[in-house]
């Protein structure tokens, strides 16, 4: 009993000093009290300190008063523990002494053993919505920057150098998918629109080819695609003005050689709002009016009546010329270096090539990068041209290149024939610029980028007088149509007047069949002065350089679809390994390369000069080893779509357990790496 009565007053010592600890840690508390924290109501009891909360260490764990009270815990005195102690059954307790329910700041998750809540990833913003309409620069640099802020990673603004309109960069945006090759090292498609200063359609083309592309998630990790949706911002704005010129910047230039820069420029002499199209009569003009008198053709030595053709407007200058000297000067798409005019300077070429900064700066970024395809969104033909925007004689040099090398022709046609397919559009294959145009103009993006570039570059005219016509007219020009075999009307077959050109009178079923007839003013007299008559009159704004708003959506039908084919056929490589065989160290190879693409891996035009490989297959070695035969970097031509290369041998001295590689690599398409353990 002695020796019960020792353990129980034992046990009673030891819960007194536990309740004595507990009630100077819950003083100490009330002196300094904790933050609180805000639950929602809910009608439960407010939330206490962890360290009293059920999941907390049991209380005779607890040898001192926290850490924080800022004052020493007091040590409990020395308990003696007898041997070989009995179990005790339910000791007489005195009731724990409570602290207060206090709230309490709430802690890290891990300190509170509550579960960690991880935030969900922002939802990417919703893109901007998209219809075609004519948009002003202003407009184009807001749709660029928001798609970049609702799709950060996959669209960059590119600063290329060249201030824009209002001052700000050149609006220009790389679209790419992040990979582990960076976007300036993959192949390239550039999207370029209004080059030419008057195609506001072309414009408008590639947002829409943008706009599908991020909205589709379209893009690549191995590819990248630059969009230049303005590349002539300041022809552009005069166009949207007044869609009538020759899309020339706003550069100053002496058109006239008189020493006074952009002195005469066009007026609008019958006050009707627009400064269309002037006919003089003159005995050296090079036109004529034709059995549509809406229309001119080059004149004949018979054709009597010859006028000049020229803007509407007077001898603002009093040189005897008609707007001959108009504000700016120079057209971007003419000044590039190849086809230009050796014997004199045409204003609208520049006094250089690559003087104007835009042209500059899209040349520099084209050498810059891997440039599969160039394709040019302008014109008003309808249809696909290829290089060939002057004749090879207009450089000067017998060593000029050959618009469309033989080798290349077939890639041309293939493109074609995508082309056709993605629009419903029919044309001839091969169509130069020229042809396409209906003249001869040197200077020409297409052409620099294919010859010197060797890039797929194509012009894309999605306007043209025939682009409604092949679906939705069905009906014939009531004034004349085209001869039953598709021939050319011949000259004098009405009233002694040649019939119009075969442009003229496509437009001419255009206008009468699915425009009423309107759109073209009629030619007017106005007297010029000083016994000087002329006529007035012409296509009038949103009819030939730019579709009509209604007629947008029509023009740009399968301009997506055409790049993503024009994408989809791009070359492949695939390194296909043949034979791995080891015989003691003694590692024998054989590979060969194939291009599952439509496109081939590069062009056969080699005009820089270099006689660089098409494609280029090299054997990585691991350390220690030693090649005995073949070559460990081979070089060999361009491989077709669709082409496999021959088989290659190798013979190699190696380790047991050498891994080697094997990396294929062309002009146009990403390295490929083949892992080979033999």
């Amino acid at each position: 009993m002695e020796f019960e009565s020792v353990r129980l007053r034992s046990v009673r010592k030891r819960w007194a000093w536990l309740a004595a600890g507990l009630c100077l840690a819950g003083a100490l508390r009330a002196q300094a009290p904790l933050p609180v924290r805000t639950e929602p109501s809910s009608g439960s009891s407010p939330r206490v300190d962890p360290t009293t909360a059920p999941d907390a260490p049991a209380a005779s764990n607890v040898q001192s008063a926290p850490a924080d009270a800022g004052q020493e815990p007091t040590p409990a005195p020395p308990v003696e523990t007898p041997v070989q102690e009995p179990p005790v059954e339910n000791p007489p307790q005195d009731p724990p002494v409570q602290d207060p329910p206090v709230e309490t700041e709430p802690e890290a998750p891990a300190s509170q053993g509550e579960p960690v809540i991880v935030a969900e990833p922002a939802a990417p913003k919703p893109l901007p919505s998209f219809s075609p309409r004519y948009r002003a620069y202003a407009d184009v640099v807001e749709l660029a920057a928001a798609w970049s802020a609702a799709r950060p990673d996959w669209v960059k603004p590119l600063d290329l150098g060249v201030v824009g309109p209002d001052g700000a960069p050149w609006c220009a945006l790389e679209l790419a998918k992040p990979g582990p090759i960076p976007p300036a090292e993959r192949p390239t498609v550039l999207l370029i629109g209004g080059l030419d200063g008057l195609s506001l359609a072309g414009g408008e083309a590639v947002l829409s080819v943008v706009s599908d592309l991020l909205r589709d998630e379209a893009l690549s990790t191995e590819l990248t695609y630059i969009a230049i949706p303005w590349a002539s911002p300041w022809a552009l704005g005069t166009a949207l003005a007044s869609d009538v010129g020759d899309g020339r910047d706003l550069s100053p230039f002496d058109d006239d050689h008189d020493g006074r820069l952009d002195e005469d420029g066009p007026d609008d002499l019958d006050g009707d709002g627009a400064a269309l199209s002037m006919l003089i009569e003159d005995p050296r003009g090079q036109w004529t009016r034709t059995a549509d008198q809406r229309f001119l053709v080059a004149a004949g030595p018979n054709d009597g009546v010859r006028y000049v053709l020229c803007r509407e407007g007077r001898d603002d200058d009093g040189d005897g010329r008609y707007n001959e000297d108009p504000p700016g000067g120079i057209v971007l798409d003419r000044n590039f270096p190849l086809g230009r005019s050796t014997t004199r300077v045409e204003p609208l070429e520049g006094t250089l090539p690559l003087s104007a900064p835009p042209a500059r700066a899209l040349a520099d970024l084209a050498l810059a990068r891997r440039t599969v395809l160039a394709l040019f969104f302008q014109g008003n033909h309808g249809v696909l041209a290829s290089p060939g925007g002057a004749p090879v004689e207009a450089s000067g040099s017998s060593a000029a290149i050959e618009w469309l090398a033989p080798d290349d022709r077939a890639v041309f046609e293939r493109v074609g024939e995508v082309f056709q397919v993605a629009t419903g559009r029919r044309q001839r294959n091969g169509t130069t610029l020229a042809e396409a145009r209906g003249a001869c103009r040197g200077g020409a993006a297409v052409d620099w980028f294919y010859a010197v570039e060797r890039s797929i570059a194509m012009e894309v005219a999605w306007w043209g007088p025939e682009v409604e016509l092949a679906t939705d007219v069905a009906a014939t020009d009531a004034r004349f149509s085209p001869r039953p075999n598709g021939k050319p009307h011949e000259r004098g077959l009405s009233n002694g007047r040649p019939a119009p050109g075969e442009s003229d009178r496509a437009w001419a079923i255009w206008l009468d069949n699915s425009k009423g007839g309107i759109g073209f003013v009629e030619w007017s007299p106005v007297d010029l002065g000083g016994g000087v008559q002329a006529l007035v009159g012409g296509f009038e704004s949103r009819t030939v350089a730019n579709p009509p708003l209604e007629s947008l959506p029509r023009a740009l039908r399968g301009s997506t679809e055409f790049v993503r084919e024009l994408v989809a056929g791009l070359p492949k490589l695939e390194v296909r390994v043949t034979q791995a065989t080891r015989d003691g160290d003694v590692c024998r190879i054989q590979a060969r390369v194939r291009n599952a693409g439509l496109l081939p891996t590069g062009l056969a035009a080699r005009a820089r000069g270099a006689k660089a490989s098409a494609l280029t297959l090299e054997l990585g070695l691991p350390a220690g080893a030693q090649l005995f035969a073949g070559s460990a970097r081979i070089e060999r031509a361009r491989l077709l779509g669709g082409e496999s290369s021959e088989e290659y041998e190798w013979v190699v001295l190696a380790p047991e357990g050498s891994q080697f590689t094997l990396s294929a690599v062309s002009e146009w398409t990403p390295n490929v790496v083949r892992e080979v353990k033999p």
